[in-house]
């Protein structure tokens, strides 16, 4: 039975730098999210059109990089008098409100 190598720190720092070929990546288990834009650039929200089904890597999971699937919904604070909007992020599967992203 072959064992697996685990990649040292200094092995881990080069292949994030791509001064050598990611030689650990297990391409079966390692799927990205699609993009929005290219990189280098920012948007402020996701399109309107995927709020109903919106994927993000878990921000506490570290490497593991667990995928959640949110509904983002629109509202704003409670009495509020500026009205400048709040996207809140449901738990498709909880159904718990997990993190907000607006101006408060």
């Amino acid at each position: 039975m072959a064992t697996k190598h685990k990649p040292s720190f200094i092995e881990k720092i080069a292949e994030k730098l791509r001064l050598i070929p990611d030689l650990h990546e297990n391409s079966a288990d390692v799927v990205d999210l699609p993009r929005l834009t290219e990189p280098g650039k920012l948007t402020d929200y996701p399109p309107p059109e995927q709020w109903d089904d919106w994927t993000e890597y878990e921000a506490k999971s570290g490497f593991r990089r667990e995928k959640r699937n949110y509904m983002i919904v629109p509202t704003q604070c409670f009495n509020c008098e500026s009205g400048c909007g709040l996207l809140s992020y449901v738990d498709k599967k909880t159904l718990e409100v997990r993190k907000f992203e607006g101006n408060p």
